[in-house]
């Protein structure tokens, strides 16, 4: 494999912070293997998890991956790209243990992008 045709990656890096979460968590409805199941996660915008755009949840068993976008507001004025990663709690929802902002071309490279940018790249297509 040469430079030229190595996979795009979002290297996530060192931890920087971690603790007990900074926000105060909300519930949120999400699908889970076809079933409603609620998501306990960190309210890092401030309005209850309702801008959120779930676009992807894997796993179906006790551990999930949740990847999802908000489109901001006046606490955080730039769209996000959340990764998060919850696990069923011994009271049935889930709890996100793992939050973190992803570079927002991900998306298009998970395929979950509505418009790519990598479109407007010369030589570069959804599917290159």
């Amino acid at each position: 494999m040469t430079s030229a045709t190595y996979p795009w990656v979002d290297v996530l890096g060192r931890k920087h912070e971690c603790g007990p979460s900074l926000s105060p968590y909300v519930a949120v409805g999400i699908t889970v293997g076809g079933r409603s199941e609620t998501l306990h996660m960190p309210d890092h915008f401030e309005d209850g998890g309702s801008a959120l755009e779930v676009r992807a949840v894997i796993g179906d068993g006790s551990l999930i991956v949740v990847i999802a976008t908000h489109p901001g507001n006046e606490e955080v004025p730039e769209p996000s790209t959340i990764l998060m990663v919850a696990r069923r709690s011994d009271d049935a929802p889930f709890v996100v243990h793992v939050w973190h902002e992803l570079y927002p071309r991900a998306l298009d490279h998970f395929g979950l992008a509505d418009e790519s940018p990598a479109d407007q790249l010369p030589g570069r297509s959804r599917t290159s």
